[in-house]
């Protein structure tokens, strides 16, 4: 796995317009860092239920995605497309890169709501709750990055249709409808956070291997790089 991962993080440095990629990636990590840090939807008066729960963790998760899609877009080089190493930077490698850093952002996320919680006794409990979203979050990205280059319009579709369902789940879950068993403990909370970052990778790896031969989407890349395809 070393190998694999030393050889993603040589490859991304070649992506398309990977300086301009890993600026947005930054960008993303700071905005969800700055939203955990606020409290946004946990301190802010009228905001207890609804997307301020989790907006910062979801920036978070997203700027994950960002190497992995420096990494595909690598295949659309004439020299990866004929070499042996396209099989495996659509399926293992991507796979393991994303686990890599759903891991590093899951982590970071756990962190930061870990401490605020310790700071702010009275709002464990929302913390908690959102580390549910965010577990929800990582296996729903998890599985979109992968698909989302071979079946870009179905895959925005499916995201957006289960972002409405999991927005749905933390209403219900913040109105004081959900018993006690969906308000975790916070060492089953991040608990399952972990677990949905290791079923997401694993079903993530057996979907990129099941998808692998189907020809890369025009649309999810930019215009430049789809003449390529």
């Amino acid at each position: 796995m070393k190998k694999d991962m030393m050889k993603a993080f040589k490859l991304m440095r070649y992506g398309v317009m990977a300086k301009g990629t890993f600026l947005i990636m930054v960008i993303f990590f700071t905005i969800g860092t700055v939203l955990e840090l606020m409290g946004f939807g946990v301190q802010m008066e009228g905001a207890q239920s609804g997307s301020g729960r989790y907006i910062g963790s979801v920036f978070i998760l997203c700027s994950a995605m960002f190497p992995g899609q420096l990494l595909i877009s690598t295949s659309l080089a004439g020299l990866v497309q004929t070499s042996s190493y396209k099989k495996r930077i659509q399926t293992s490698m991507l796979a393991k890169l994303n686990m890599f850093c759903n891991f590093t952002a899951v982590t970071w996320i756990v962190f930061l709501r870990l401490v605020y919680g310790l700071v702010y006794h009275e709002d464990m409990a929302e913390q908690m709750d959102s580390l549910l979203l965010t577990g929800l979050f990582v296996l729903l990205f998890n599985l979109f990055s992968i698909i989302v280059y071979k079946y870009f319009v179905a895959s925005i579709l499916i995201i957006v249709f289960f972002s409405m369902a999991i927005q749905v789940f933390d209403n219900w879950l913040s109105g004081g409808y959900a018993p006690a068993v969906f308000h975790l403990h916070p060492l089953v909370a991040v608990g399952f956070s972990y677990g949905m970052l290791i079923v997401g990778g694993i079903l993530s790896y057996w979907i990129s291997k099941a998808v692998y031969k189907k020809e890369l989407s025009r649309a999810a890349f930019g215009a430049a790089a789809a003449r390529q395809i």
